[in-house]
């Protein structure tokens, strides 16, 4: 009974982790793309005071 809710602890953990580190990776991703994909909307001088 204590191995099998040990393991289930772990498993939980691990997907806790898994499931922050893809959070994290995802928003880099994001902010990594994202301003090469806006990067023209923001040079735009209309857009410039806004930002």
């Amino acid at each position: 009974m204590e191995r099998w809710l040990h393991g289930t602890t772990l498993a939980v953990s691990g997907s806790l982790l898994v499931a922050r580190a893809a959070a994290r990776w995802s928003s880099v991703v994001a902010f990594t793309a994202c301003p090469r994909l806006y990067w023209p909307l923001w040079r735009r001088p209309d857009n410039a005071t806004t930002l």
